[in-house]
């Protein structure tokens, strides 16, 4: 696949990218996995940036705090949910480090940290209804390579498309299931969720991890679940003990949102309507030896550019 022109915002990346490489390699000289990082239509990316605030000190009261203010906002938003016939339709980005695999046929390749990795921009549209066959589909947008390594590797193996897309994919007609952790649940069950805070933290949070809730949080976010529930999301988050506020950021695509998670993964929330704006992963200190990676370096993003309900299998204008 040719190399495609960058875009601004990619362009940045990687800049931030070439500086985390010369960072990493100064860490290496003495002894030398968007996704989410798997998500449906889309590849296994590995990346590295940096945010623009916030760090690793913060108290629960203060992630608490935040958390109460953005529900707040996100109640105060419409409400609107797809007819029968119609589609839930979500537009997102996700940037990041794909290793340059020497197999280069490999279907399941091995994430090896030694390998040389391109930076890979895909964006993906999904249309999904329980009446009607919905859709998926993602193109790479940009492909960049950090280092000469990389790009060395990558022209001898014969130029292979980076970046693992799937031809456009069909949706079945059915029942919406969101996977959880540690349960999976039918979209009509989550709609049924308690709204009252501690009810919501007994059915979904209590036992678990904070970083399991964040995650379950993320998961949720993605679906039409309407401004009661996601707010009671938010306020039953904050119950949960290990979160933690790490500031305001940038995302994938520019915008200012407040990071707050647990376990190197954080969701990104506009403070002002209490919308989800995206996701990163963040390398923690019990990470960093085995990843090879400073930690609070950003190893995934994912950015959500558009929601709507629509009518066809059709992008709406935005």
């Amino acid at each position: 696949m040719a190399e495609l022109e960058d875009i601004p915002i990619l362009a940045e990346l990687g800049d931030q990218l070439k500086a985390g490489f010369r960072r990493r390699e100064v860490r290496r000289l003495p002894a030398g996995r968007l996704v989410a990082a798997a998500t449906a239509g889309a590849a296994i990316v590995i990346g590295i940036a940096w945010g623009i605030g916030g760090g690793f000190g913060s108290t629960q009261a203060s992630a608490a705090q935040a958390l109460r203010a953005v529900a707040d906002a996100a109640q105060r938003q419409p409400d609107s949910f797809p007819k029968p016939n119609q589609f839930f339709y979500i537009r997102w980005l996700q940037a990041g480090l794909v290793p340059v695999r020497v197999h280069a046929d490999e279907l399941m390749p091995r994430i090896d940290e030694s390998l040389p990795k391109a930076l890979v921009r895909i964006e993906t549209w999904e249309w999904w209804s329980t009446t009607r066959t919905g859709e998926i589909r993602s193109r790479v947008l940009s492909v960049t390579f950090p280092t000469a390594a990389a790009r060395a590797l990558w022209q001898k193996l014969g130029r292979p498309p980076l970046g693992g897309i799937a031809p456009p994919t069909g949706i079945a007609a059915e029942p919406i299931v969101v996977p959880l952790d540690p349960h999976t649940l039918t979209l009509d069950q989550v709609l049924a969720l308690p709204t009252i805070p501690r009810a919501l933290y007994g059915r979904l949070f209590a036992g678990g991890t904070a970083h399991n809730a964040v995650e379950d949080v993320r998961q949720l976010d993605v679906y039409p679940i309407g401004p009661r529930l996601r707010a009671a999301l938010y306020r039953a988050l904050a119950l949960v003990p290990g979160i933690r506020d790490a500031g305001r950021v940038r995302t994938l695509t520019g915008q200012v949102g407040e990071a707050i998670g647990a376990g190197g993964e954080e969701l990104i929330i506009d403070p002002r309507t209490g919308t989800m704006l995206g996701s990163r992963s963040v390398v923690t200190e019990s990470d960093s030896r085995a990843v090879n990676l400073p930690a609070g370096t950003i190893s995934g993003q994912v950015a959500i550019v558009q929601r709507a309900i629509t009518n066809s299998l059709a992008a709406p204008r935005t």
